[in-house]
């Protein structure tokens, strides 16, 4: 019986940690959505250039360290990356432009916790 007992500890114990290392990888991915409507066209009055940068990659990352910044354009001749603070309804008022246009898609974290809180209590029988 008390073998049983610290087993349940220890089963509880790595499972919090293990959820916490996955919350920790889904919150720290950097995760942005090419708006495909925006292709080869820039919004340049809504949008402020950061300077060139080796890749998509490096813009994205400029601005998901900004929470002003929730969307990107990436110029793909010149290396350009522009953040927007806005994102654009449409293409009225743009030009344009060779490059892509990226934004973060909209991820409901307080869903995802209520998940896993689920999971928990399922499993460990709590209420």
């Amino acid at each position: 019986m008390e073998a049983d007992l610290v087993v349940t500890k220890m089963f509880k114990y790595y499972f919090v940690v293990f959820m916490g290392i996955v919350i920790k990888h889904v919150l720290t991915q950097i995760t942005f959505e090419r708006d495909t409507s925006f292709n080869n066209w820039f919004c340049g009055n809504q949008a402020t250039l950061v300077g060139a940068a080796r890749s998509r990659r490096t813009c994205a990352a400029s601005c998901d360290q900004l929470s002003s910044c929730p969307a990107f354009f990436f110029d793909d001749t010149t290396n350009e990356c522009f953040h927007h603070s806005i994102i654009p309804q449409s293409t009225d008022g743009c030009v344009s432009r060779s490059g892509h246009f990226y934004k973060k898609p909209g991820i409901n974290f307080s869903a995802f916790g209520s998940l896993v809180f689920c999971i928990y209590v399922k499993i460990f029988k709590i209420f």
